[in-house]
């Protein structure tokens, strides 16, 4: 959490660098503009020299023949020729021109509207679930493209009118009335823009369905169905990037590697940084970890600079979720990762952590606990301010001093058990069991506020050894609002967290020493 919150930090002090950036940029970018115009004179005196060659006979000279006994290169026909060029064509602009967008009802939970919407194109019918917010922000980027296109000649276009809040079934009618009103006074012409697309079928025309009213458990039900000639990445449904398209009994069952135990802890032991994210792929990591080292490891990139590794880590967690729908209860949408143009969208962190815990039964780990005043002072760095005024004994919100006298952040988290079906999955992570499994995610006071932390999720990896429990935490943090020159920056002081994880390992360690003396098991 430490980590996450240093992440969030930096992200916010990264918008000072930006508009410095900006300002170098305007500048740069008027140099641009005067090298632009000195090449395009010099392309039209070449060009008028090329005419002037033409003219005289100088270009009509014909080619030297061949050596004798060179092959010449047959043009290439038929079926190959055509396949090379629907493999370099372009492709043809996103487009939504001539569907047919239909509201089909409009849900308030916590005072935040849901649309749940139609859309018939090009012979597809599919469903989206939006917020009444992200409404808004389409129109208003619909507006500046369509601006942009007509070089601010065109007509204005029009705006959702929804009213300001959503109580009683007549601000609900409201909001039927003025979602019928823009798609009735939008020109149709504007439906070209690829705001459009980008919108209700995802980043870049991604082709898939919205079904917040579907849980993550009915998802795992469908099964992916690829087709020849078109990328995976867009074919797979929300249930396949989880990567749990295959039932518990077609993943590979893994064993706790040999040699994994927690009889002879130390709990001074340091901490060592893990290049990479293999934590159990030799005898000697896991001899560490037995007697008490506590591995970390950071990273933050850029999505569409992910490796592959980096990749199945967040594949695997990103889209997990505790509640029920975690669009509707949280107002948080799904995530593809493996698509390139939607990562590229992202500033992607990525901590991960293990230490053992002697003493330790699968029983001990619960919301409950880990969401109360004595585990939170007991097991945090720091230590922060842990607030009282949470929903439910679910739910923990605490405040991390960042820069002492300076800055400070509040965040809050709601703490679920996940079902024991996603265990083969995550087992998959470094190839050994998870008995047990607990996710942290990021909730808000009010779910229609939006900002650059697109997903915030940290999940808790139990597996039960010899004398106690191994412990893995993974933690993935998207956000949309890093500017990629500070990536690299942020990457490099990823290792300034590993005095904190440290700290959380022993502090954690005593902690359930203490329960145990209680328990009776010492």
């Amino acid at each position: 959490i430490g980590a996450m919150l240093a992440f969030y930090a930096l992200a916010i002090a990264s918008g000072a660098l930006a508009a410095v950036a900006v300002a170098l940029w305007m500048r740069v970018r008027r140099l641009d503009k005067q090298n632009d115009a000195l090449l395009e004179m010099m392309e039209d005196t070449l060009t008028q020299g090329m005419k002037i060659r033409v003219r005289i006979g100088l270009g009509n000279e014909k080619s030297p023949r061949k050596a004798k006994g060179s092959k010449r290169r047959r043009p290439i026909k038929g079926p190959k020729a055509e396949a090379r060029a629907k493999a370099v064509a372009k492709p043809a602009p996103m487009s939504m021109e001539g569907a047919q967008i239909t509201l089909q009802s409009i849900d308030v939970t916590a005072g935040m509207a849901m649309f749940t919407i139609q859309v018939v194109h090009n012979g597809e019918t599919f469903k989206v679930k939006k917020q009444a917010s992200q409404l808004r922000a389409l129109a208003r980027n619909v507006q500046l493209a369509w601006n942009a296109k007509t070089n601010n000649k065109g007509a204005k276009l029009p705006q959702f009118a929804f009213p300001e809040n959503w109580s009683g079934p007549e601000n609900i009618k409201k909001g039927e009335e003025a979602f019928a009103e823009y798609f009735k006074q939008l020109p149709p012409q504007a439906l070209s823009c690829p705001h459009f697309s980008t919108f209700f079928k995802g980043r870049a025309g991604i082709k898939r369905k919205v079904q917040s009213a579907q849980s993550l458990s009915a998802l795992e039900k469908e099964k992916t169905s690829p087709q020849k000639g078109k990328g995976d990445s867009l074919q797979r449904t929300p249930e396949a990037l989880l990567r749990t398209s295959k039932s518990s009994t077609d993943l590979p069952s893994h064993k706790v590697p040999e040699g994994l135990n927690c009889v002879n802890i130390k709990n001074d032991s340091p901490v060592e940084y893990i290049e990479g994210y293999n934590y159990l792929d030799t005898s000697k990591k896991v001899m560490s970890l037995s007697r008490g080292k506590t591995f970390f490891t950071f990273a933050c990139q850029s999505g569409k600079t992910l490796s592959d590794r980096e990749i199945d880590h967040v594949d695997y967690i990103v889209n997990l979720s505790g509640f029920k729908d975690e669009l509707a209860d949280n107002g948080i949408e799904f995530v593809n990762i493996r698509n390139k143009e939607e990562a590229a969208l992202y500033t992607v962190a990525i901590v991960k952590n293990a230490y053992m815990l002697p003493y330790t039964k699968l029983e001990d780990f619960t919301p409950e606990l880990l969401c109360s005043q004595d585990y939170l002072h007991g097991c945090m760095p720091g230590p922060p301010k842990i607030w009282k005024e949470v929903p439910d004994n679910t739910h923990f919100r605490i405040t991390k001093t960042i820069i002492p006298w300076v800055f400070n952040m509040t965040i809050q988290f709601k703490v679920s058990v996940l079902d024991p079906k996603h265990y083969p999955s995550l087992s998959q992570i470094d190839n050994c069991p998870v008995h047990k499994a607990i996710i942290l995610e990021r909730t808000k006071r009010d779910k229609t506020v939006q900002d650059a932390t697109k997903k915030a999720k940290s999940v808790l990896l139990y597996t039960k050894v010899e004398g106690g429990t191994l412990c893995r935490n993974i933690t993935i943090c998207l956000n949309s609002f890093v500017p990629n020159f500070v990536v690299p920056f942020i990457d490099t002081l990823g290792s300034l967290g590993s005095k904190e994880t440290k700290e959380t390992a022993v502090m954690t360690r005593n902690f359930f020493k203490k329960q145990a003396k209680k328990k009776g098991r010492l």
